[in-house]
């Protein structure tokens, strides 16, 4: 089965309730958030995962951050952060809940992230760009 086909089943087994909107104790992950984060999920499992459900991109962990923040600072791929950003564009622009309210460029600034990854937050967010 491809990886949706796997996702979509998971999905369809878990009695109605969507598992990509169910926060874990630990950090206030999604399912979302947990792929965002380990570099052992192959990224096409996690854009089908975002696929299933954009609005958990949105959703913010316990540190107030969105799934393009995660994937900023794993250093995940462009492809992926473009598709997250296509799929959720409110969210290239959500600050961080707290004092220091840190955008998902904030995010990819401080963690190395390529110039196409910076150049299509920019794009997404102008706003973003404080001094």
């Amino acid at each position: 089965p491809t990886p949706k086909q796997v996702i979509e089943q998971l999905l369809a087994t878990s009695d109605g309730y969507n598992s990509t909107k169910v926060k874990c104790r630990r950090g206030g992950w999604t399912a979302l958030h947990l792929s965002c984060r380990s570099v052992d999920i192959p990224e096409d499992v996690i854009i089908t995962l975002a696929e299933c459900d954009p609005k958990a991109i949105a959703i913010q962990d316990d540190e107030g951050e969105n799934c393009i923040h995660l994937a900023c600072r794993y250093g995940r791929s462009e492809r992926l952060v473009q598709k997250l950003v296509t799929l959720s564009p409110q969210s290239a622009f959500l600050a961080k809940d707290g004092v220091e309210g840190d955008t998902p460029l904030h995010a990819a600034i401080n963690h190395g992230a390529t110039p196409s990854i910076l150049k299509l937050l920019v794009n997404a967010d102008p706003q973003s760009v404080r001094e």
